[in-house]
């Protein structure tokens, strides 16, 4: 098997569409594009939208994981981006918040907003090179 070695998708000039998402190209694909459209700022647009790496080895998962939950976490700090991704249609949550009078929907959202950040610790501890953010070339 080839070594997959991941890039920045934003760079003077060139973006590189590659996985932003954990397998759903078109929301991933769109969300690329929102991205691309609303910053100015390759470095910026990057930390938004890390490429998830699917290497076809079991070993990366802990990589894939964390690229996929970093971005959706950057992505969602954003008020513009959280607010075009609630909007998305290609979402697969999308609606979910129109939930939240269920108690099954509001306790899933409380668990997520509590074990995000220590599940997010965890796996870049334990993925090799998952802390090493990629930045454009200059």
């Amino acid at each position: 098997m080839r070594a997959v070695t991941p890039r920045p998708l934003f760079e003077a000039g060139r973006v590189t569409l590659e996985y932003v998402t954990v397998g759903i190209a078109p929301w991933g694909a769109a969300t690329v594009a929102a991205v691309e459209a609303g910053r100015n700022d390759d470095d910026i647009k990057n930390k938004l939208c890390p490429p998830v790496v699917f290497s076809g080895s079991i070993a990366d998962v802990l990589g894939l994981v964390y690229a996929a939950m970093s971005g959706l976490v950057a992505r969602l700090r954003e008020p513009d981006l959280m607010a075009w991704n609630e909007g998305c249609r290609l979402n697969p949550a999308r609606g979910a918040a129109d939930h939240l009078d269920d108690t099954r929907v509001a306790d899933a959202f409380a668990s997520m907003m509590t074990n995000t950040g220590r599940a997010l610790r965890n796996l870049k501890q334990r993925a090799p090179g998952a802390a090493a953010p990629l930045h454009a070339s200059s």
